[in-house]
């Protein structure tokens, strides 16, 4: 963002025909307004932050249900073993 000449603004009121006191507040809040404003360049490097951040917890995520779903199925695989050798010595196969 391009630098504000509070000088000139005040010279350029003042010429304008605008008293000094008002020039000079006028000056003034424009620059604390421009002090708040953001510029293209923090906005991306915000973004890419905010974007690394929930990409680094969305892998995080997709870890947890991997185990998750790794360990549902090691269960269920456990479970129907167990019925399995249960029917069969049931049956008295084996």
């Amino acid at each position: 963002m391009a630098a504000f000449d509070t000088h000139e603004a005040f010279q350029r009121l003042t010429t304008s025909g605008m008293d000094e006191a008002p020039a000079e507040a006028l000056v003034d809040i424009v620059g604390d307004v421009r002090r708040d404003l953001v510029t293209r360049g923090d906005l991306n490097a915000a973004l890419e932050l905010t974007v690394a951040q929930l990409t680094a917890e969305m892998h995080r995520a997709l870890r947890v249900q991997g185990m998750w779903i790794v360990g549902t199925i090691v269960g269920l695989a456990t479970i129907a073993a167990l019925m399995v050798t249960t029917a069969l010595m049931v049956l008295g196969v084996g």
